[in-house]
């Protein structure tokens, strides 16, 4: 059954009931039956469904079906009409409108004939809980960061700015974390303080007076920083617009950027955030989280400085253009999407979720997904967009399974501007690509061509090839767990268990597995996730060259994965840097002084366990593991 228009409803609600009592006759074997639905999304998800108006025929048909569900409602503009209240205590509970409404229909016409009603879909949205608690409240963040926009645009400064850009996921409606950013317990008045963290571009007005030098144009950023830094708290002060002014506006000022901190009360009303915590078991006596702090980092793009360093050819160019072109782009864009398409940010979700409890979220950039994700909205032809998370979400995965990313690129078209012409420019281009990857042996083994962006960046260093046919494999294997899930439901007694093992990980093809103690990081009731951040940097820096490090940076899991690369098994001369952690292999038939030597994987073991103390409850080896990734 699908929710459409109130008047099709209507119409055909006497062939509905007749239609539900007649399969079920007086036939005692069980009768299974399979209904699959598309959703009108504009009707789906609503609370309140309005019927016909009072008092007409229409509503004694509708009143009829839908019996104590009926109620009369007066709405704004005066009209008094038969409606349906459907009950939802959060926002995500909108998804389970369909399913209160076939279960309310059933139970009410065939009450001694339906057994069981099993669906499939909606228990992906218990996975979006956690992040939801922040997203739902982007729309009153967005006003927040508007009224920061608008007066650093007033500000009277040397150079007007005239662009201000936030570019943080939480701004687009795609931040997948299930934990807040930062969590502080002030101990002087027992108050728990969040913070939100963010990041915004802003521009100046052309000026020919910037100098050629990037160290003095530098010098001069600095100064706008300090000029700004000071004008903007009193600014704050005594001018507001849109009734919004930012409470406790403060002000640090760095060398590259400033910070601007503000309390925020959008998240008071939300009970549920302020009791948000990313572990299960250490939810007795948490204290509220009474003040959220945003805390804003400010960037001044300069379009010589980026010049300048094209010119010397700097290998900071690449980062600047990322920074201050490439993402204020890509955050406008997707930014347009999310607010186009209802259940974009549901679905990225999903999919940033997903690959993180694979452990393979590092391995592929936030804006790759994001790109990856839009891909299915707009280019869904011929079927519609998804209208639903689950369906959002396997289209994702069947996308990264089936695509044939080897041979074609994917082309993004964001707004719908670019032309047959240039679409076929991005083929040429990744056939090149193809062409010099085969005779040099480099990598890119996905190519995103999008509207702001011809040369795939946010693919161009990340996945290598390795990794992304890991990524390939285990969205072949989740394809299929999903297929068959949505095909024999209805004979799994434990599809809903098989549908959340869908997000846990794969172990068996890692060489180690370090299990972590994540109560260690609770510190007089407030969360340090600085620490685990700490350590995974640790590794990286200390086995990275040895070793592949797979771990899941959203729950945060509470699993590392580690993957020897081929040259661990391999003697080498000895040399300083790699006499860590190795053993000496001495050739007696060689005349020379000159030795080998050979890592100790136990002597690695050791060390993990040494810089890691409290984190780590156990390593275990796993020497039936596959190398088929690294081979």
């Amino acid at each position: 059954m699908t929710k459409t228009q109130n008047n099709n409803k209507n119409n055909n609600n006497s062939n509905n009931k007749q239609s539900i009592i007649n399969l079920n006759s007086e036939n005692e074997s069980t009768l299974k039956i399979f209904i699959a639905i598309v959703v009108d999304p504009q009707f789906a998800f609503k609370l309140v469904d309005r019927g016909p108006i009072h008092e007409s025929e229409e509503a004694k048909v509708f009143r009829n079906f839908w019996g104590e569900k009926s109620e009369l409602r007066k709405f704004r503009d005066g009209s008094i009409i038969e409606s349906v209240v459907w009950k939802c205590e959060k926002n995500l509970d909108r998804f389970t409108i369909i399913v209160q409404s076939v279960n309310y229909i059933l139970n009410r016409h065939s009450p001694n004939h339906v057994k069981q009603i099993c669906e499939l879909g909606s228990q992906l949205t218990n996975l979006l809980a956690p992040s939801e608690l922040l997203n739902e409240n982007v729309p009153a963040l967005i006003a927040e960061v508007e009224q920061l926009g608008i007066m650093l645009r007033e500000l009277s400064t040397p150079l007007i700015i005239t662009k201000t850009t936030c570019i943080s996921p939480i701004i687009r409606s795609t931040d997948a974390h299930s934990f807040i950013n930062v969590y502080s317990k002030n101990k002087n008045i027992g108050e728990k303080i969040s913070t939100i963290k963010l990041e915004m571009i802003i521009k100046f007005e052309a000026s020919s007076s910037w100098p050629d030098d990037i160290e003095a144009i530098r010098i001069l950023k600095s100064a706008f920083y300090a000029n700004i830094a000071k004008n903007l708290v009193q600014f704050n002060k005594f001018k507001t617009r849109n009734n919004i002014k930012l409470e406790n506006l403060s002000v640090a000022t760095f060398k590259d950027y400033i910070e601007v901190n503000w309390y925020s009360r959008i998240f008071e009303a939300n009970k549920s955030f302020n009791n948000l915590n990313i572990f299960e078991d250490l939810k007795e006596e948490q204290p509220l989280i009474n003040k959220h702090t945003i805390s804003t980092r400010i960037f001044i793009h300069n379009k010589r400085e980026i010049q300048l360093l094209h010119l010397k050819k700097s290998n900071e160019e690449t980062r600047y253009i990322e920074a201050f072109e490439l993402r204020p782009s890509h955050s406008i864009a997707i930014q347009q999407i999310s607010s186009e398409f209802e259940m974009y940010s549901s679905t990225v979700r999903l999919a940033k979720r997903w690959l993180s409890c694979q452990m393979l979220s590092n391995f592929l950039s936030e804006e790759a997904i994001e790109l990856i994700v839009a891909y299915l909205f707009v280019a869904s032809a011929p079927m519609s967009p998804p209208h639903t998370p689950f369906c959002g979400f396997y289209r994702f995965i069947k996308l990264l399974a089936t695509h044939n990313w080897a041979q074609l690129p994917l082309v993004v078209n964001l707004d719908g501007s670019l032309t047959e012409q240039e679409i076929q420019q991005a083929k040429d281009k990744y056939n090149s690509i193809i062409v010099k990857r085969t005779n040099s042996n480099s990598e890119m083994p996905l190519f995103i061509y999008t509207n702001y962006d011809s040369n795939s960046y946010w693919t161009s260093n990340t996945p290598n090839n390795q990794i992304f046919q890991r990524i390939i494999l285990t969205a072949k294997a989740t394809e299929k767990i999903l297929s068959n899930l949505a095909h024999n439901f209805l004979t799994l007694p434990n599809y809903e268990i098989e549908l959340e093992n869908v997000f846990f990980p794969i172990t068996s093809h890692f060489d180690l597995i370090i299990n972590l103690d994540l109560k260690c990081l609770e510190i007089d009731n407030s969360i340090n996730i600085s620490k685990l951040y700490d350590f995974i940097r640790l590794l990286n820096v200390r086995i990275g060259d040895r070793s592949i490090i797979f771990w899941d940076s959203l729950t945060p899991g509470n699993k590392i994965g580690i993957i020897w690369k081929p040259k661990v098994f391999l003697p080498i001369n000895h040399n300083a840097s790699g006499a860590m952690n190795s053993i000496p292999i001495i050739n007696q038939n060689e005349k020379s002084n000159s030795s080998r030597i050979l890592t100790n994987i136990f002597e690695i073991i050791n060390f993990i366990n040494e810089i890691g103390g409290s984190l780590i409850n156990s390593i275990q080896q796993n020497n039936d593991s596959s190398r088929l990734f690294l081979s």
